[in-house]
């Protein structure tokens, strides 16, 4: 039985996937198998890692979402640790022998993260930032809300969560189709005991996120994050943190003049946690907010990535 399963969902990715999977074929740690999910892709995608077919398990699906096919990858893996990779994203070589090496010094510990790098575009990369957490810090993350308010602890390519997890807090969230990952986190982190390594191990590529990002603000589902409001109430990090997504989700909306649903999510957010800033946004009009939306879109591609707080 290998010791870590990676699982890739792969939806239309023909000019990423090949690298994605090389990446993963060159790491030092070699005791792994690779399951592949392709969410029916219309494009060249599987061709294109056809050489490469007697290295990985392929499953194929109907186009059902990036988290029924993450599940059903977890649900077909050998391994009691699960990795998982984007399609578009690329391991350094020793990222999974970094995690692995983790697991055994922090055994106590339910989910793994490595750092990240974030790639805007060819000529600007930058470290993702956590706070107070240090350059050279690995270990307990003591609180994974505080830290993940920058850039956050975990995204899917970069974590390592042992399989018995996903039976205690649940798999991903099928009924969603944005903040999926975000959800599943939270629940994890609220319940279990989760490390950094020190090490960036991971290319994170956002300007390919956001030029695929293609589902309509108007058709996404997002998390309720009512779910949470009891472990809110006595955790002030974890308020903070969905009070910032409350009110990204919720400017979105407003800009598409889902004033309602805009609302309810800012009804439910302590303005305390706001800046002068924010405030501000929350009472301009959708026209305003829209042309805002897209001047934030041309500036993160080019490496300026404003804070909405």
């Amino acid at each position: 039985m290998p010791k870590i399963s990676v699982i890739i969902p792969l939806y239309n990715k023909e000019n990423y996937i090949l690298n994605t999977l090389k990446s993963v074929l060159n790491q030092t740690f070699k005791d792994f198998e690779i399951i592949i999910i392709d969410d029916g892709s219309t494009d060249a995608s599987v061709q294109k890692i056809s050489i490469y077919k007697d290295k990985f398990t392929l499953l194929r699906q109907k186009n059902q979402g990036v988290s029924v096919a993450r599940n059903l990858g977890i649900e077909n893996s050998k391994s009691d640790l699960i990795a998982f990779l984007d399609a578009d994203d690329v391991w350094e070589v020793n990222h999974l022998e970094e995690l692995y090496h983790l697991t055994i010094k922090f055994s106590q510990a339910s989910m793994y993260c490595s750092r990240y790098t974030i790639i805007y575009n060819k000529n600007l990369i930058t470290k993702a930032f956590y706070n107070y957490l240090s350059d050279n810090y690995e270990g307990y993350i003591h609180d994974f809300f505080y830290s993940s308010m920058k850039n956050r602890v975990a995204i899917p390519s970069c974590v390592l969560i042992k399989k018995v997890v996903f039976d205690e807090v649940g798999n991903f969230n099928e009924t969603l189709n944005n903040g999926e990952d975000l959800e599943l986190w939270i629940k994890i982190a609220l319940k279990k005991k989760v490390v950094m390594t020190n090490k960036y191990t991971v290319k994170y590529f956002l300007n390919t996120k956001i030029n695929l990002s293609k589902i309509p603000i108007a058709q996404k589902r997002i998390p309720n994050f009512d779910q949470f409001c009891v472990e809110e109430q006595s955790n002030s990090s974890l308020k903070k943190f969905l009070d910032v997504y409350r009110l990204e989700y919720g400017l979105n909306l407003k800009r598409i003049s889902k004033t309602v649903e805009a609302n309810k999510l800012f009804g439910q957010i302590d303005y305390k946690n706001l800046s002068v800033k924010s405030k501000i946004l929350i009472f301009l009009p959708s026209l305003i907010l829209k042309i805002l939306f897209y001047c934030k879109q041309i500036l993160k591609r080019n490496g300026i990535d404003l804070s909405i707080n």
